[in-house]
């Protein structure tokens, strides 16, 4: 399922930024179901910030972004395909590293120093990500 594929690293994010049990989800929304193409929309509410999440396999480009809607009115965006940060469209961060080099360089330090608290916390954000999903499957 395309929300299974992409929707967990968004909102594992947004887990990993906010607390769970202070996170409401807010709003839900199929954009575009058929048999071969979904895309969700799904908006979470944190103390008044605005989080939008648009995720699927139904777009004409690859999209992968979560956008957050700062109290101030700033615009806080992260492309997980550029691999950007930007701020009021502002770039702020680069990664220097590809998420796959990331991994595996986590894989490493864990089969050498064992798991820490760190990737604890992450496999916890990404069962509860598979939860909220479930929800919209």
């Amino acid at each position: 399922d395309p929300l299974m594929d992409w929707g967990i690293h968004p909102i594992s994010l947004i887990l990993k930024l906010f607390n769970k049990d202070a996170l409401d989800i807010f709003k839900s929304k199929k954009i575009k179901y058929s048999r071969y193409h979904k895309v969700f929309k799904i908006i979470f509410l944190h103390n008044q910030t605005e989080i939008k999440i648009i995720t699927g396999n139904g777009f004409k480009k690859k999209i992968r972004k979560v956008k957050i809607f700062l109290k101030n009115n700033d615009i806080l965006e992260c492309d997980f395909i550029l691999h950007q940060i930007f701020l009021n469209k502002i770039n702020v961060f680069i990664s220097k590293k590809t998420p796959l080099s990331v991994l595996l360089d986590n894989f490493f330090l864990n089969i050498n120093q064992g798991l820490n608290n760190n990737e604890l916390e992450n496999l916890i954000h990404s069962r509860n990500s598979i939860k909220i999903i479930e929800k919209f499957v």
